[in-house]
């Protein structure tokens, strides 16, 4: 399986979703049961920081709450696990993804509201986070949508990309 990408028109934003990633997300909503469910995206940025690097999805919380369209993420035991990532292997939380079973993958306006509240928390240490959206049926293909929320500016779409910039070819 291959990593995913995806890159803002102007080039300025990036979006890595490593293999392995890509293959756990893909799992989780296999194991959906037809409801939404989501997480954290966790990684590194580039050297240039004009690109996040998603190495893992953090884990499903009990305090989580999955419906058939809307997904609530927990906190219970995530701190602790962002933590050892940072400690362990220098990684950061970069954003958070979702599942849209049998429907578009486009954000709602809840999706939009809550990034923008991500974007603007001081806690979070994540003044552009991303949002990758999952959605569709499975069994005929992935969809996917990304975007970055930069604090103080309007969303950023970022759009699939086949080609990786040479500058960038190091880092996955």
């Amino acid at each position: 399986m291959l990593s995913r990408e995806w890159w803002s028109a102007d080039g300025r934003y990036g979006l890595v979703l490593k293999a392995s990633a890509f293959a756990e997300l893909v799992r989780c909503c296999s194991n959906s049961g037809g409801k939404e469910t989501g997480g954290i995206l966790v990684g590194h940025y580039s050297e240039s920081h004009d690109c996040a690097f998603v190495t893992d999805l953090g884990p499903e919380t009990s305090d989580s709450e999955r419906g058939w369209t809307t997904f609530r993420r927990g906190v219970r035991g995530l701190q602790r696990w962002l933590n050892a990532q940072w400690s362990g292997r220098q990684r950061y939380y970069l954003g958070e993804w979702h599942y849209h079973p049998r429907s578009s993958p486009t954000p709602s306006p809840a999706d939009l509201n809550q990034m923008k509240s991500i974007s603007e928390a001081t806690s979070y240490y994540c003044p552009e986070p991303v949002l990758l959206i999952v959605g569709g049926d499975l069994r005929k293909g992935i969809l996917a949508s990304a975007h970055v929320f930069p604090r103080g500016h309007a969303p950023t779409e970022l759009v699939p990309s086949s080609t990786r910039p040479k500058h960038h070819s190091a880092e996955a």
